[in-house]
């Protein structure tokens, strides 16, 4: 297991949905300003619980379900082979349209071939029946907190936000409100978190089968220890991952973040897969940001110096600058997606199935 430095069927409501034909090139030379106007041809979508477990109220016969995961999924016409999990850490506007306007990777991925499962996990969001008491108190002043923290800007009550120079956050008053109040209580405070959404995404991988990760922020701590749990992650993108495992023994020096330390044999599972880890600009306005790349080179160089296949890319290094902790959701989202696509090419992540019954059942 790893250290801190029951499952339920789930109803799947897809049905087959064709909106339209659909070229669907999917390479990244394709990617011009045609392709968001480019129908999405679909062969089902749906959602359905995952994971999860049954309580009963003792001295009687009443029970609860509670525990589960929710995903929300859509499959074009001819996808991929491996479809794309989706994973949040307090939002799932991280991953569809854009408050801005703009297409969002959800749409950018569908058009690109692959399925996209959203997803929510135990105890948040659709997902939000808890098995524990979980406990809701208002927190004014967490406006100011998201702003500063994803690196959007500066904002000094009581006056107005000010955005970073060259910053890639739209300047609309309706692109602040919605990220604002996009966020959620994420319910992770608890012992049983690591091991209750490893097991979560297992009990998903299960029913859909092999899959690629894409997190972000918290939920990069997860998705290492999805990969632990499952042999059917078949690679991981993780968009500023706050939180990365280790080796025992080959811990980074303490800095601000956490880190995780799990056995060796254990660790090499994490070599077995394509890895890529990107972060954005504006890192050197907190400390705990500088620390989280960091903490990312040396987990990517841990990787590679027991055999795997990982690499770190930040964006400015390579171009791409201007971009907050919310990088999927800018102006030039489709810069970093294309990054992405690349990587998913190059990595043989992106094949298309072999025929119609090369796919999982979902």
């Amino acid at each position: 297991m790893w250290t801190r430095s029951g499952s339920s069927t789930g109803l799947s409501l897809a049905a087959p949905v064709f909106l339209a034909v659909m070229a669907g090139s999917g390479t990244v030379a394709a990617q011009g300003a045609d392709e968001d106007h480019q129908p999405i041809a679909l062969t089902r979508q749906g959602s359905f619980a995952f994971g999860g477990t049954e309580i009963t109220e003792e001295g009687a016969d009443s029970t609860l379900h509670c525990d589960h995961g929710y995903t929300e999924f859509q499959v074009p016409v001819n996808a991929r082979r491996l479809p794309l999990i989706m994973w949040h850490s307090t939002s799932t506007k991280t991953w569809t349209s854009t408050p801005g306007g703009q297409v969002g990777f959800q749409d950018i991925f569908l058009r690109r071939g692959f399925a996209v499962h959203i997803i929510d996990l135990p105890r948040q969001g659709r997902a939000s029946n808890a098995c524990v008491e979980t406990v809701y108190t208002p927190n004014p002043g967490q406006d100011q907190t998201t702003f500063t923290n994803w690196r959007l800007g500066t904002w000094e009550l009581p006056g107005e936000p000010t955005y970073f120079p060259n910053s890639q956050t739209p300047r609309d008053t309706a692109f602040l409100n919605q990220v604002l109040r996009a966020r959620y209580p994420d319910n992770e405070a608890f012992e049983d978190t690591d091991e209750k959404e490893a097991s979560a995404i297992a009990a998903l991988l299960q029913k859909i089968g092999a899959a690629i990760l894409f997190t972000h922020s918290g939920s990069g701590r997860y998705g290492w220890l999805a990969a632990l749990e499952s042999a059917r992650v078949k690679g991981i993108v993780s968009f500023e991952p706050s939180v990365y495992v280790f080796p025992e023994g080959e811990l980074p020096p303490p800095n601000t973040r956490e880190t995780l330390e799990v056995p060796l044999a254990e660790f090499r599972k994490l070599t077995r897969i394509p890895i890529l880890v990107i972060f954005a600009d504006f890192l050197d306005v907190r400390q705990t940001s500088l620390d989280a790349l960091t903490n990312g080179r040396a987990f990517v160089e841990a990787v590679n110096r027991h055999g795997g296949d990982a690499q770190l890319i930040h964006l400015p290094e390579i171009g791409i600058t201007g971009n907050s902790h919310i990088m999927m959701l800018e102006r030039n989202n489709r810069e970093v997606a294309n990054v992405v696509s690349r990587f998913l090419r190059q990595k043989g992540l992106d094949e298309r199935r072999v025929s119609e019954n090369d796919v999982a059942t979902h």
